[in-house]
């Protein structure tokens, strides 16, 4: 196995750090709330435009999840070769703009321009993102970084609700809009503003050293594709897992909704309601138990620490996974917990593994890549597979669909635990490589 590719260790720059953090949880923050956003008005959307719900689907789904996925690969081979805090400004000067111009779409054309526009420009987020992490704050305050940055994401899905709804409510009221904008308009108009304050603070952010790299040169993208290929034993239980583990939670969202609907004749709202109450904190808590025991562990010695929270996660997940198949709300609803709890707990130990694996040189390109393998593999296992079992295993069956769900959910668990078995030799070895190297300076404000 080859050592990690980090040829020196970023300093603690104190406050420093964690106000480069600072800016990339809010900005982690505003995209999640600008992508969410839509959901809140769908029905005007729908009226105006005159939109099926097919129609209105392919808009809400394929011109932001596809294009944002594609997006990142190109986006990530320019954060390996560029600077990434001038990228990751034009990124949300740019998202930010496309989901104001939104307000002003006329046409459904324009509005699907303008969010594949919105899609490109939050692709930019999580590869430079990863990347700064990586470059600013030692191997192991990283998976807390990470951690940090992750549980943004997942509290914002929450928030976008929240204060999407307020937004919502406050222009609904009002008796007349300027411009002669309708509710919906100015909704995407007032969520993406706030985005052009923002990235005028990362004006004011000097780009980190890169750790490791750069005595080679630029690596080109086909240099980045044979390096991950190259080492594809190393990466491959990363992102196996990374794809395996994120099942669940789309299982989740995508069809325990209709499960509770079908099975314990539950409304949309209470189900929903379940849903989201237990997604908005335990994920928080889950990713926090994780980085604490991953650095408790690491200081102990353990150096295959990370993966043993992956290990951990693809345990818990195969328990929880089991929900689909109580007969009682209520049992149901204690095995739903467990599976909140893993989300960011074993992505952000992924997400530190690969960038101590990476060159700087080249982790925007293998950032984007997980990102892609992860999205679309699970949407593939948790979408058509689960509703194809509902449809013929279980066809007729009101408790099918969460048949369906538990099947794949346990399957994916037992696989993905038996791979972090696999590999804890492996990279016990990758951390405790990055733990002897020497330090170096970086520079972040």
């Amino acid at each position: 196995m080859n050592k990690p590719e980090n040829g020196s260790v970023p300093t603690q720059n104190g406050v420093r750090m964690w106000v480069l953090l600072a800016l990339l949880v809010l900005s982690a923050v505003m995209a999640t709330i600008d992508r969410q956003v839509m959901a809140l008005v769908v029905e005007p959307l729908k009226k105006d435009f005159g939109l099926s719900d097919f129609e209105l689907g392919l808009v809400q789904g394929l011109s932001f999840g596809l294009f944002y996925c594609v997006a990142g690969i190109p986006l990530g081979r320019l954060i390996d070769k560029y600077n990434r805090v001038r990228i990751l400004f034009l990124g949300i000067l740019s998202w930010s703009i496309m989901t104001m111009l939104c307000g002003f779409s006329s046409t459904i054309l324009q509005f699907f321009f303008f969010r594949v526009g919105a899609a490109v420009g939050e692709a930019v987020l999580h590869p430079a993102a990863y990347s700064l992490i990586a470059d600013t704050f030692p191997p192991k305050r990283m998976v807390r970084a990470v951690m940090i940055f992750l549980t943004s994401v997942l509290f914002a899905n929450g928030l976008a609700f929240i204060a999407g709804g307020a937004v919502v409510k406050a222009i609904t009221s009002l008796p007349e809009l300027p411009f002669g904008l309708r509710p919906w308009q100015a909704t995407f108009f007032l969520v993406g503003a706030p985005g052009l304050v923002l990235a005028a603070f990362f004006l004011m952010v000097r780009e980190p050293d890169r750790l490791s790299g750069d005595r080679e040169g630029l690596a080109t993208f086909g240099d980045s594709i044979r390096y991950i290929w190259g080492r594809r034993r190393d990466y491959g239980p990363l992102y196996g897992c990374s794809l395996l583990l994120a099942v669940p939670t789309m299982t989740t969202y995508l069809w325990m909704p209709t499960h509770f609907i079908r099975t314990y004749g539950l409304d949309a709202s209470t189900s929903g309601y379940y849903i989201g109450v237990i997604y908005l904190v335990l994920p928080a808590l889950g990713g926090f138990a994780g980085s604490v025991i991953t650095e408790k562990w690491q200081n102990a010695g353990r150096h295959d620490a990370s993966m043993r929270i992956v290990l951990l996660c693809a345990l818990i997940g195969t328990v929880g996974g089991l929900a689909g198949i109580m007969s009682r709300l209520e049992h149901t609803l204690v095995l739903m917990l467990p599976l909140a709890l893993i989300p960011v707990a074993y992505y952000a130990n992924i997400v530190a593994l690969l960038q101590l694996l990476t060159p700087s040189r080249m982790r925007g390109v293998n950032s984007a890549l997980l990102l892609l393998a992860t999205n679309l593999g699970a949407a593939a296992l948790a979408s058509p597979l689960v509703g194809a079992m509902s449809d013929t295993l279980f066809a007729g069956k009101p408790w099918g669909l969460g048949a369906g769900v538990a099947l794949v959910n346990v399957s994916c668990g037992m696989l993905a635990a038996a791979i972090a078995v696999s590999s804890l030799e492996r990279f016990g070895r990758v951390m405790r490589d990055s733990v002897e190297r020497p330090s170096g300076p970086s520079h972040v404000l």
